[in-house]
Parts: C-alpha cells; sequence; structure tokens
C-alpha cells in the first residue's frame, strides 16, 4: 500500500491522514491532516517550478502562520538584491498590493511598508558613522516565529521528529565567522534552492542519545540566520537578538 494516497477528494485524504494519527509538527497536538511546504512556497517566485517537499501539519497552525510568512516574504523581498527577490517583489507583494479583489482587506500594506521605511545609520565595524540611507525595520516577533517553523519543518523531514515543545531555542542574526565555519565544516544536512533559500545543519548526540543542532539559514543571497536547538532542556525560546542586517554569504 501507498503511503498516502496521492488523488482523490480531499475530505478523503483528510480522512486519512486524521486515520493515521500522525501529529502536527508544529503543536504536536492536534493531527497534521494539511500539507505544510518546507520551506514556505510564498518565498519563491514560482513555486510550481521548485520541488518542494511538505510535512504534516493542523489546520490551524497552517493556516496561522500564513499571514507572518506573507509578512516575511514581503521584507526579504524588498531587502533581497539578487534576481530572485526582484521576481518575488514584482510577482508577490506587488501583485497583493493592487489585486482588486485584495484591495478591501491589504489596503494599509503599502502604508505598512512605507512606515517600516525609516532612515538609518551607516556605520563601519568600528563604529565611525558614514551617513545615512533608508532601510526597512522588521518585526523580529514574527521574523522568529517563521524561522523556528521553518528550521522546525526540515527537522522533520532531515531528522524525522519533531522538536519537542518545550525545547530550548536560540536565534541568532549575522552570526560569527567562526559559528558559521564551524556548521560549513560539520554539516550533517544540507539543502539548497538556487538564489532563494539554502541550509545546512550540523547535529550532535549526547549520551541519552537526543540530537542537538545548529541550523544556518540563508534567505536570498542576504540574510543569514543560525538557530540552535537542544531538546533536552524545556526553557522555552530565547528573545530574539538584534538584527536582522545584511550579512557576507559568502561566508557560507
Amino acid at each position: 500500500m501507498a503511503d498516502e494516497p496521492k488523488t482523490g477528494h480531499p475530505t478523503r485524504w483528510r480522512a486519512y491522514r486524521m486515520r493515521r494519527g500522525d501529529p502536527c509538527y508544529l503543536c504536536g497536538v492536534r493531527p497534521g491532516i494539511s500539507k505544510d511546504h518546507v520551506p514556505p512556497k510564498t518565498f519563491f517566485p514560482d513555486p510550481a517550478r521548485w520541488q518542494l517537499r511538505t510535512v504534516r501539519a493542523c489546520i490551524e497552525c497552517n493556516r496561522g502562520a500564513s499571514l507572518d510568512e506573507e509578512y516575511v516574504r514581503d521584507c526579504l523581498a524588498l531587502v533581497g538584491y539578487n534576481e530572485a527577490a526582484q521576481d518575488l517583489f514584482w510577482n508577490a507583494t506587488v501583485r497583493s498590493i493592487i489585486e482588486p479583489r485584495a484591495t478591501l482587506t491589504r489596503a494599509t500594506k503599502l502604508d505598512q511598508i512605507k512606515r517600516d521605511i525609516r532612515q538609518m545609520t551607516i556605520r563601519t565595524p568600528a563604529g565611525l558613522v558614514l551617513g545615512h540611507a533608508p532601510g526597512l525595520t522588521m518585526d523580529m516577533e514574527r521574523v522568529k516565529r517563521v524561522v523556528l517553523k521553518i528550521v522546525k519543518g526540515l527537522h522533520v523531514l532531515h531528522v524525522g521528529t519533531r522538536i519537542p515543545n518545550d525545547a530550548d531555542l536560540h536565534i541568532g542574526f549575522e552570526p560569527p565567522r567562526d559559528i558559521v565555519k564551524m556548521i560549513r565544516d560539520s554539516t550533517t544536512y544540507y539543502g539548497h534552492y538556487p538564489k532563494v533559500f539554502h541550509y545546512r545543519s550540523s547535529m550532535t548526540a549526547g549520551a541519552d542519545g537526543v540530537r542537538a543542532s545548529l541550523w544556518l539559514l540563508v534567505f536570498f543571497e542576504r540574510l543569514l540566520v543560525v538557530v540552535g536547538v537542544d531538546p533536552t532542556h524545556g526553557r522555552g525560546p530565547h528573545p530574539v537578538d538584534e538584527g536582522p542586517a545584511a550579512t557576507d554569504p559568502a561566508a557560507l
């Protein structure tokens, strides 16, 4: 028998997933009766041409993350400097603003983008002020939620188990070069979606067999994020570090 039905009425497919009893990879409580793309398909200018993998999620978690993913997508499309980010901006961000059926509910999106663009001070690593330029500020709590969601999905895809709800999670932007080099030199898992997203992870097994991990995520060849996962401690997510800012992706 196939692992899961490939065709059929969506209601039957969801009922099949319900019978299997696999929990949602995010909450771990409700059954995973929908498919969630990892990384989110909204990050891709043309998702149909990518073979994006999926994990089991409940309807509530899947739908509840869509607005955060759209927000992060728009921010990345604005700050990314490669052609994939430009395509995403014109084909997704702009379309979501001017689409007739969206004007009633999203008329304030452009206002929000304008509000988040502010004059920022440009400094050298030594702290010398070089001048000022417009820059985009981000809602870091929303960015944090999306980043953690991606890491949880990648963990399920590669390790085969979900990250416990009480795992100790650290998030950092602008990771030091020695951390990037350490993950690169000890890579356990790797994925690459050219010009859009790529990642590396380094896994370590403790005496009890529980695997801690470090994940390096790179978005649009510009934004680097490191997430540390320790499933053996139940202190919950740590506050997000200051950031993000552009980091040289050549270090990856």
